[in-house]
């Protein structure tokens, strides 16, 4: 019978002098007449950590590498580390072990009582190593981490790839670990263990692979799923049973014995009559039936498997259209990046947070980035169950990719196993070859030079089509058109700042669209002070700069670091990425700031209504005047989900897992149905419906003046749209002249007098606008927050407080406009069950404050 056990618990670590050699005959006995905790001693763990997490929980590294500010440890990487962990063997099975590492980063020779028994350079791949000759009753094993940096010294790069291929690229670990665009300074390279160690026992037989698909009659009235098996044995023959469970945990298909002798693969195909069918979020429910498969022989199961799979059909219908279950749906999301960077290890509590964030902000899409790193199988789970999809980037990324033999074998491994693993999720909706590879080889950095296209179409193209056909892939991103970055086709990394891309205000699908933000003020100064966030000297006007020392020339190419003349201090600069500064667009639009708040506010609320104004667009996906109304735009992802490090970047949710001002506002621009005020020749009333449900309502539209405090124009309509469908419900042509000093407000109410969906919008840019000095009034009913206003109330911000902790309270929205004639009710959740909730208008004097109790 198959046994897992997981080499828990004291675990040992020292640096060592780079070298070929380690000394295998370590003993725990040895170690304990060492010094302990000493920099050239030993360090204990009660886990199998990083380098860097082991040194951390020992002090030898500073706190302040949590915030990204890691000179102090560029030393570690720089260095060989010896991991040593003694185990007995409890077991009396006969038969086979392996010892099994799921994440090793990255190049490191593994040892066993004093033999070496394995050697890994892939940090995509996890290690399995059959130990059955070496493993006896008290063991020691012994793990050598080569630092990369060293290795790369010897590294020499095939020819006629040099002066195009760093060392760095030909090892397989992550590219962001040599570089601070996620927000390190200058940058961290973890080494060491970053997933579960484990012995896996099994005498007579093992299920060595259980691969799944499935597909459909004519019109879904039943499913077949087909089972292939693979059984590894030593002797005898072994029964397999194949059990399909729906959400009831009631069997609804059953194999009946499959018979395996010797090592064999067999393919069971089994029907479901009536399936309940799987849908991405906005579009239906997601039930998931469960596969499992067990191995017995003479009536002892010796081995099971368990996979959980969504019933539901893919097609890709046109440039980035995709149907599933014959409904063409759209998709709005963003990119998930990983969530801790000190190692690669998935850290659950944090990582499921983030995920649910992006639940909450009305996401039906995440790409997994193809710069990042694996994740565990927990995040492939939690989106089958929320109904999310994923665009799976295999990890290949911006550069040159080596195209030497065993370069390309590397990619084909570590491809061949995620596809394997991750297929039969529901969510993967497609296979992406990586990263900006082709962008980087169409710009002026490739110097005219052109190789590695056969990685992505041949070896991974050929490999998806293998071992998962019935899914899309697509080369690289971005992808199509006529040049890799081109809005007219494919998909596009929309980056206004720096570049301009014809047809880009309604691109066909956008994965990546940044726009730099502040954070929030309690997060500022969780790394920077008041004093560096608006310091004493900084006057926020432009003035010509002729002499920008971030501007200079190089001898491959311009640098625009900070190539942008925006008034940003110095002080922000060490945290802001390259990009980050030329991702100020329309900041002019608002008042210039002279505080530490007022230049906050600036530049989160810039992001904000950058990002409705954007999403907004590419949700209506057409412009009002083409009559043909065909949706162009399919899909938006913006960059990024997520920090790891506290920068000033793209993040919708921060390093302290807190939302932006950005976060919200994508939140509103996502929801399944929304409205849309477009000022353009003619005032329109846009409805946007992406669900498969056909909507109607009554629009309500409000004209209220600032000045006057009231409501001076308003009119009702009833209105229809159909599934899957934008358009224009009205214009506001039949008001005449309308003044600009007025707010509009739009609202779709149901026939049960729900409201489905509203928006507010401005005629002027915030900086030519004469706020009024709005007073709130909070109070909790039924556990949610109820909030009225007096006046027009901008840019409400909610705040928490509990015994001086502002950290971990969730409001369902926040930095929002209010209207009189409104009643906002907000939900609150996280952490806390007392403290102090502030609400804030920003242009109003007071803050009006509740004490809160759940």
């Amino acid at each position: 019978m198959k046994t897992c056990v997981a080499l828990l618990n004291d675990w040992w670590l020292r640096q060592a002098s780079p070298s070929d050699f380690v000394d295998s005959e370590l003993s725990i006995d040895r170690i304990s007449n060492e010094n302990l905790n000493d920099k050239f001693g030993w360090y204990y763990s009660n886990e199998a950590l990083s380098v860097h997490e082991i040194l951390l929980e020992c002090g030898v590294l500073d706190e302040e590498i949590r915030l990204g500010k890691c000179n102090s440890c560029v030393w570690v990487a720089e260095n060989d580390w010896i991991y040593c962990k003694a185990f007995n063997d409890l077991s009396n099975q006969k038969g086979s072990v392996n010892l099994v590492f799921k994440g090793l980063d990255t190049i490191v020779d593994v040892y066993l009582n004093g033999s070496h028994i394995g050697f890994n350079s892939n940090m995509f791949l996890p290690l399995k190593i059959n130990i059955t000759d070496y493993i006896c009753e008290s063991n020691r094993l012994v793990l050598h981490f080569h630092s990369p940096y060293k290795v790369m010294d010897g590294i020499v790069i095939p020819e006629g790839l040099q002066g195009y291929i760093k060392p760095k690229q030909m090892i397989r670990k992550a590219h962001l670990d040599y570089e601070a665009y996620l927000g390190v300074t200058p940058y961290l390279t973890p080494i060491g263990i970053f997933d579960d160690v484990y012995l896996e026992y099994w005498d007579k037989a093992i299920l060595a692979d259980v691969d799944i698909s499935a597909r459909f009659s004519l019109h879904y009235e039943d499913a077949f799923i087909s089972v292939k098996i693979k059984v590894k044995q030593i002797e005898n023959t072994c029964i397999c049973k194949i059990s399909i469970y729906n959400n009831e945990n009631k069997i609804v298909a059953y194999s009946g014995n499959l018979y395996f002798v010797g090592d064999v693969l067999e393919s069971k195909e089994l029907n479901i009559s009536n399936p309940e069918l799987w849908w991405p979020k906005n579009y239906g429910s997601q039930p998931l039936y469960q596969i499992k498969v067990e191995l017995f022989e003479e009536n002892l199961l010796i081995d099971s498997c368990s996979k959980n799979i969504g019933l539901r059909k893919i097609e890709q219908i046109g440039d980035m259209r995709f149907k599933v279950n014959g409904t063409e749906i759209k998709m709005w999301g963003s990119n998930f990046v990983p969530p801790y960077c000190i190692s690669h290890r998935w850290l659950s509590e944090r990582s499921i947070l983030t995920l649910e964030l992006a639940k909450n902000a009305n996401m039906n899409m995440l790409r997994i980035w193809g710069e990042g790193v694996p994740y565990s199988d927990e995040l492939y789970d939690y989106c089958d169950k929320e109904g999310i999809l994923l665009w799976q980037d295999f990890f290949v990324w911006y550069g040159f990719s080596p195209d030497d033999e065993a370069s390309r074998e590397n990619y084909k491994a570590e491809c061949a196993y995620m596809i394997r693993r991750l297929k039969h999720h529901p969510s993967l909706l497609l296979w992406c070859g990586g990263n900006e590879s082709y962008m980087y080889i169409c710009s002026k950095q490739a110097r005219g030079k052109q190789f590695g296209y056969a990685v992505y179409e041949h070896d991974i193209a050929n490999l998806c089509k293998e071992l998962d056909g019935e899914r899309c892939y697509i080369v690289n991103s971005p992808y199509g058109g006529n040049y890799p970055n081109d809005a007219l086709g494919g998909d596009t990394h929309y980056y206004n700042g720096a570049d301009y891309n014809a047809g880009i205000e309604y691109p066909v699908f956008v994965t990546e669209n940044c726009y730099t933000t502040a954070l929030s003020k309690k997060s500022m100064l969780r790394f920077m002070t008041e004093q560096e966030i608006f310091p004493d000297n900084f006057t926020d006007v432009l003035y010509p700069n002729m002499d920008n020392p971030y501007f200079k020339l190089t001898k491959d190419r311009v640098s625009f670091r900070y190539w942008r003349n925006l008034p940003v201090p110095e002080t922000w600069r060490p945290h802001m990425d390259e990009y980050a500064h030329c991702e100020f667009w329309g900041i002019d639009n608002f008042y210039n700031a002279n505080s530490v708040d007022s230049i906050l506010h600036k530049y989160s609320a810039c992001a904000a209504e950058y990002y409705k104004t954007v999403i907004e667009k590419q949700r209506c996906g057409y412009p009002s005047y083409d009559h043909i109304h065909t949706r162009r735009t399919q899909g938006h992802l913006s960059w990024k989900l997520n920090d790891a490090f506290p920068s000033i970047n793209f993040t919708l949710i921060d390093a302290f897992m807190e939302p932006t001002a950005a976060y919200f506002s994508i939140k509103r621009a996502y929801q399944p149905v929304i409205l849309s005020i477009e000022i353009s020749d003619h005032i329109n009333i846009w409805g946007v419906n992406d669900t498969n449900e056909d909507v109607s309502g009554i629009l309500n539209f409000r004209l209220f003046s600032r000045f006057e405090n009231e409501v001076v124009k308003d009119f009702s309509v009833p209105v229809f749209i159909y599934g899957g469908k934008s358009k224009v419900f009205t214009t506001l042509n039949q008001l005449g002249s309308v003044s600009r000093e007025c707010v509009m407000h739009a609202e779709l109410i149901a026939g049960n007098g729900k409201v489905i969906a509203g928006n507010i919008q401005v005629f002027e840019h915030e900086r030519d606008i004469s706020f009024p000095d709005a007073k709130l009034c909070l109070e909790m009913v039924d556990g949610d927050l109820v909030i009225t206003t007096d006046k027009y109330a901008h840019y409400v911000e909610l705040c928490g407080n509990d015994n001086e902790d502002e950290f971990g309270w969730y409001f369902d929205d926040n930095y929002f406009d209010l209207l009189p004639f409104e009643t906002k009710v907000i939900k609150v959740s996280g952490k806390h069950t007392n403290g102090t909730i502030t609400a804030k208008p920003y242009f109003s004097s007071l803050p009006t404050t509740l004490n809160y109790t759940l």
